[in-house]
């Protein structure tokens, strides 16, 4: 009977043992599941940022040049198309919160704070 309760307990022991060692790994695994998602969302963001400030950039010049051509001065296509910048700036800094930080606020949560299912 004693070898018995002894070889029990250190089964249990060793279940034990095992399923600590299993939920160390899953969180592990987790964490990397979740870094990976941070990692990712950031590098797209910062491209999605870096191709729309080329595209706006291309787009201010075409605008320019375009106003320059109907007024005949090239200088007031470029001030014509500074000050749609500035307005445009201007309404990006006050809306920010509705369409800059709110939607990235709902990206980070949905991603770090969905449930896993095992």
């Amino acid at each position: 009977m004693k070898n018995t309760v002894s070889e029990d307990y250190k089964s249990f022991i060793g279940d034990v043992n095992h399923f600590i060692s299993l939920k160390r790994r899953l969180l592990t695994l987790k964490g990397i599941d979740k870094s990976s998602k941070f990692f990712t969302i950031i590098i797209l963001i910062v491209l999605m940022m870096v191709m729309f400030s080329f595209i706006t950039l291309l787009l201010t010049f075409a605008l320019a040049y375009f106003i320059g051509e109907l007024t005949g001065n090239i200088v007031w296509g470029f001030l014509c198309s500074a000050a749609i910048n500035i307005i445009l700036l201007i309404c990006f800094y006050l809306l920010r919160k509705k369409i800059i930080t709110d939607p990235i606020i709902r990206t980070f949560s949905k991603h770090f704070l969905e449930e896993y299912e095992d």
